[in-house]
């Protein structure tokens, strides 16, 4: 047998079972998980984003048209009927669209807007909307017959009282901290109550 420059390892030698655990114990992929919320909410602001992008679009494409129905009246052709109903279609066409244009960027602010302290959204909601806020949470009741969770959220100048039904998946709740809560406002024995979808740590 001829000799070798290096001398022979076995795999088995070199990677033993601490070494393995080691490894896989201080594998991270990464420091924040995502949570089903983060992904909504990113989801939605995607799909602003593009409806944003095709209103640009369009809007470039009137103002094209814009363009030439201006360099088409430079010159005085001769206008029949016809062409008048077009250019009235034309002409009522860039209001409708400045119209919806400002009814999406509304509505965009006012999903925005609706993310503020518990105090400025309970002034300016209503009923049937979603809202997100940022609350303490002074009251904190679970029934375990029903799995309801009952809360009191309260800020500096405001309170409300929410519920988290049992088939809610949220985080461990304590009472005395601060939260991010998401879900609809109710009506509910004459007061508003919010209805929790989601609650952020």
């Amino acid at each position: 047998m001829a000799a070798t420059k290096y001398p022979y390892f076995s795999v088995r030698n070199i990677l033993t079972k601490d070494i393995i655990k080691e490894v896989v114990q201080d594998f991270r992929i990464a420091d924040n998980s995502v949570s089903e919320s983060d992904i909504e909410m990113y989801q939605t602001t995607h799909a602003l984003d593009l409806r944003t992008k095709e209103l640009e679009k369009k809007t470039n494409e009137l103002l094209k048209v814009n363009e030439s129905v201006d360099s088409y009246h430079a010159k005085p052709p001769i206008i029949t009927s016809n062409q008048n109903s077009k250019k009235f279609k034309k002409g009522i066409f860039i209001p409708i669209f400045a119209i919806l244009l400002i009814g999406t960027l509304f509505s965009y602010n006012h999903f925005i807007s609706n993310k503020v302290d518990l105090s400025k959204t309970v002034a300016v909601s209503h009923p049937g909307d979603n809202v997100e806020f940022e609350a303490k949470v002074s009251k904190f009741y679970y029934d375990e017959e029903s799995g309801t969770k009952f809360l009191t959220l309260a800020d500096n100048k405001e309170k409300i009282e929410a519920v988290i039904f049992q088939n809610t998946n949220v985080s461990y709740i304590s009472e005395g901290d601060s939260y991010i809560f998401r879900g609809t406002l109710q009506e509910y024995e004459g007061s508003i109550q919010l209805r929790v979808r989601t609650v952020i740590d």
